[in-house]
């Protein structure tokens, strides 16, 4: 997480004095605090999988995924952002986040009754994972609680599509700074190319293991 205005002095309303997020453990060093995001974290997300889909895919099911993520160590959690923040590009403005939120996953829910075969599934879950990322609604924890977004998603299209049952295994991605690298690529050119790769090697067809 970094701010877009690093001006002199400014201090975020998420943060303490230290430069670390506000958390409810009162922890004021950021390994410490990125050690316990990751206990509570892969403990929610293991319960998320036994539980499965938890909602119809639109702004308040992405928001309440946050919100169970993160609820045991951010008052924040489930919230918008009220901040500019960037990385290597600045994401979406605070004011903009909730309409292009609304509109991306209007259309994504669209879009994912059009699908016909395994390049169109590829195509729809790079396009609108890069619209997402760079909307980036949360303070911290965007790609945790988009990653649990996709995986509930591809159970729902399994749903709908008749060439196959698929399943997403992150644990796939041989390199986490490359397929980063790849995203940001997706964010700031629109050419999908490079995060296509990965998205074809985290999709686990089931029905071809099975034979």
């Amino acid at each position: 997480m970094a701010r877009i205005n690093d001006v002199i002095n400014y201090q975020s309303s998420y943060s303490d004095s230290s430069d670390v997020l506000k958390n409810k453990f009162g922890l004021n060093k950021k390994e410490l605090l990125e050690e316990k995001e990751r206990l509570l974290t892969n403990y929610k997300l293991a319960d998320l999988y036994i539980t499965g889909i938890t909602g119809d895919f639109d702004v308040k099911h992405y928001l309440s995924i946050h919100e169970y993520l993160f609820s045991d160590i951010y008052e924040f959690a489930g919230e918008i952002r009220s901040e500019n923040i960037q990385k290597v590009l600045p994401f979406c403005l605070p004011n903009l986040i909730y309409p292009n939120l609304e509109d991306t996953l209007r259309r994504a829910k669209r879009d994912s009754t059009r699908i016909q075969n395994e390049e169109e599934l590829i195509h729809f879950f790079a396009y609108y994972y890069s619209e997402l990322d760079i909307i980036h609604p949360f303070m911290e924890g965007n790609g945790r609680a988009e990653r649990e977004f996709f995986r509930q998603y591809i159970l729902k299209i399994n749903e709908i599509i008749d060439f196959g049952e698929y399943e997403v295994d992150y644990s796939k991605i041989e390199s986490k700074d490359q397929f980063i690298q790849a995203l940001i690529i997706a964010d700031a050119t629109c050419d999908l190319t490079e995060l296509k790769k990965y998205i074809k090697n985290i999709l686990v067809n089931k029905k071809i293991l099975s034979k």
